[in-house]
């Protein structure tokens, strides 16, 4: 047993799983509720190794019964599970794990998390934050923060129209002469975003504090750019978004010495 949970210490290092019973097809395809799980599996303990088994045989028979159900037209009863990152380490990692919990490995598919057109998309997307990276006029920061595990920042909005944005943020690192993205941690490179809208009121001055250990984790001394995307968005006198808002990227350059402090103060303490 302690050999099985050192196993999986090290596993769960590197895994975030994501597990449905759709067809190759519905891969493509925005999943429903109606056949999607998702879970994450970390194991210190014989507990926490039982319950790691029991979400296993949940999801599985789950895929099974979606299969069943509709005559193999949603699946083939298998359960695919996204790994990131993705090689064969890690997956001859799990089929042991599988094999010693008594549960067949051919039950189970692989695919990668993160995937080229994703690294693309991203790779896009700090290009043209870089394009764009001193034409923050309308956003003037102060009170900057900068910690090895995130950000604290004030933003007076001086534009006519709020900046609205969602939870989703971005870093790039300057190595070799380009800017790049800055690798996320092992497990979490297919986590999805919180979905709520935000906004940098115009003609206000707004806190922001980021802490990316759960993205990031601890950054090593280096050039970054935090980069965050949104519109300029415009309200009518009935409250409603003007449909010709404009694009805009956020941008923020700093650096990490070996003097930067690791962790970010509390709220307000900065």
């Amino acid at each position: 047993m302690e050999d099985i949970v050192r196993k999986i210490i090290l596993f769960s290092v590197f895994i975030l799983l994501f597990i449905t019973a759709c067809t190759e097809d519905d891969f493509l395809a925005s999943p429903s509720e109606e056949n999607v799980f998702a879970t994450s599996i970390t194991v210190f303990t014989e507990a926490e190794l039982a319950a790691a088994q029991d979400v296993l045989f949940y999801v599985w028979e789950a895929a099974r019964d979606l299969s069943m159900s509709s005559n193999g037209r949603r699946g083939d009863g298998r359960v695919t599970i996204w790994l990131y990152p993705y090689h064969e380490d890690i997956i001859e990692t799990f089929n042991v794990f599988l094999t010693e919990q008594s549960l067949n490995p051919h039950m189970f598919r692989f695919e990668p998390a993160v995937t080229d057109a994703m690294r693309n998309l991203r790779d896009e997307r700090i290009a043209r934050a870089v394009a764009t990276m001193n034409d923050d006029s309308d956003l003037r920061v102060t009170n900057l923060f900068v910690a090895q595990q995130g950000i604290a920042f004030s933003v007076e909005n001086t534009n006519a129209f709020e900046f609205f944005h969602g939870s989703p943020y971005d870093l790039a690192v300057y190595v070799d002469g380009a800017w790049r993205g800055v690798d996320f941690r092992p497990g979490a490179g297919g986590v999805s975003w919180t979905s709520e809208g935000r906004s940098y009121i115009t003609q206000e001055v707004i806190e922001d504090h980021e802490n990316w250990t759960w993205l990031f984790g601890t950054l090593p001394p280096g050039r970054y750019l935090f980069i965050r995307e949104g519109h300029w968005f415009e309200w009518t006198p009935q409250w409603q978004p003007l449909s010709n808002f404009e694009e805009k990227i956020f941008t923020i350059a700093f650096e990490i010495t070996a003097d930067t402090p690791k962790a970010l103060p509390a709220r307000n303490a900065q």
